[in-house]
């Protein structure tokens, strides 16, 4: 070989080694060509080689099936443009380390696809659904096993139709989160134990011109030091953190009433947009109407809607704490309440650490449970509060001549109002 053959030869190779020592490889993009599922670490599932840690790994079919793992692997990039795909991790760790956002779920126009993560850990710094214009796409997390984490940012519905479902135990860890920034998202996080934790900041813009919905159902959790609202919130499960109202939260969960829960504080307003929705089908609290519990303090401004349910009227002067908190500063400043009866409103009424509905009309002396009747089961309303009435300002309904003690005088109330 000519010297300067061999001198082109050996820079040849200086470069090569220069490239390994600084982490480069030659990339590409391997597609999943088995319509039928199977390995993931089967070459002939692939297009031409099971993706390296360098690689894109693409899945387009049209078909609903499912890649089974026996090891952890790193690609560079995950893209899912159609079907219904399922990663049965078998306890092991699918990573995307690639650039931002590594995961895609619909990244391309018209597209329609939904991948599942079942049984594993699927992680990247970020992920986004349906990023592609027009596209549509989900990602469902299921099962207790089941877990992603984005270090950095998820981001649901971007230029397209995104949604995400954290279901039956599954969790979530975000280091933010955008729903519907520019076109429709939705979150459901159904199943007890169902937990989305995000580090900063998750944000429901409602900026798509369509609204946006998250659904949080009993048992499940989101937690978030801060949670902002432009769009709709509706459940029965609980918040961590601060709740910004400035759309609509909508208490109550798939079967209709429901306690929503926020650990935190509640902020309502100042978007004229901002509402909260209750609705009142009985008596009982988180059974037969609708609560909104908060443990720290309640900012309250805009709109309340109540909304009577299956055909339920309240007896005369019944009471409905319909918001509790540490604390409630401001009022709703508008107001839509049920009907009047015989020309008699609805009264609000706010006290220290609640805001109480009131039907119309005087409640009948002796009316303990205010079911309209007079009858035994205040009786046992009665006996079951005998004795001195706990410290303000817990109910003390029993107390009919308001002494300050359940006793004769007011069991001989009930005796002579009986019905």
């Amino acid at each position: 070989m000519p010297y300067s053959e061999r001198v082109a030869v050996l820079n040849a190779g200086a470069v090569g080694l220069s490239l390994l020592a600084a982490g480069w490889s030659s990339a590409a993009t391997q597609t999943w060509i088995d319509a039928a599922g199977g390995p993931f670490g089967e070459a002939s599932n692939w297009s031409a080689a099971v993706p390296g840690a360098a690689d894109t790994a693409l899945f387009n079919l049209s078909a609903t099936y499912s890649v089974q793992f026996d090891e952890d692997i790193t690609n560079a990039q995950l893209r899912v443009h159609g079907g219904d795909v399922s990663f049965d991790l078998g306890g092991h760790t699918y990573h995307a380390s690639g650039a931002v956002p590594p995961i895609t779920i619909g990244p391309s126009p018209g597209d329609v696809a939904t991948l599942r993560i079942i049984n594993g850990t699927l992680s990247a710094n970020s992920i986004s659904i349906a990023p592609g214009p027009s596209s549509n796409g989900t990602l469902i997390i299921s099962g207790p096993t089941a877990h992603v984490v984005a270090t950095g940012n998820i981001t649901v519905g971007y230029a397209g139709a995104g949604s995400l479902i954290i279901e039956n135990g599954a969790s979530l860890t975000s280091g933010s989160a955008d729903v519907g920034p520019f076109d429709v998202g939705s979150f459901s996080i159904v199943g007890e134990g169902s937990l989305w934790t995000n580090q900063t900041f998750l944000g429901m813009s409602g900026a798509g011109g369509q609204e946006d919905l998250g659904y949080i159902g009993p048992g499940a959790v989101l937690s978030s030091p801060t949670v902002s609202i432009s769009a709709r919130l509706r459940g029965g499960g609980t918040i961590e953190g601060t709740l910004h109202n400035q759309g609509t939260v909508e208490v109550g969960d798939d079967d209709g009433i429901a306690t929503l829960t926020v650990a935190g504080a509640y902020e309502q307003g100042p978007s004229a947009a901002s509402k909260l929705l209750i609705e009142i089908g009985g008596l009982a609290a988180g059974e037969s109407h609708d609560v909104l519990a908060v443990t720290g303090s309640a900012s309250l401004d805009q709109k309340l809607t109540v909304t009577l349910v299956k055909g339920y009227t309240p007896p005369p002067g019944a009471t409905f704490d319909i918001l509790t908190a540490g604390s409630i500063q401001g009022t709703f400043t508008l107001l839509e309440l049920p009907a009047p009866i015989n020309g008699e409103p609805y009264a609000l009424q706010y006290l220290p650490d609640r805001v109480r509905l009131i039907a119309p009309g005087k409640p009948l002396v002796g009316d303990i449970n205010l079911d309209g009747l007079v009858n035994v089961g205040d009786l046992l309303a009665l006996i079951g509060a005998w004795g001195a009435c706990p410290p303000a300002p817990a109910n003390c309904a029993a107390d009919l001549d308001a002494s300050g003690t359940v006793n004769v005088g007011d069991l001989l109330m009930v005796i002579s109002n009986w019905s």
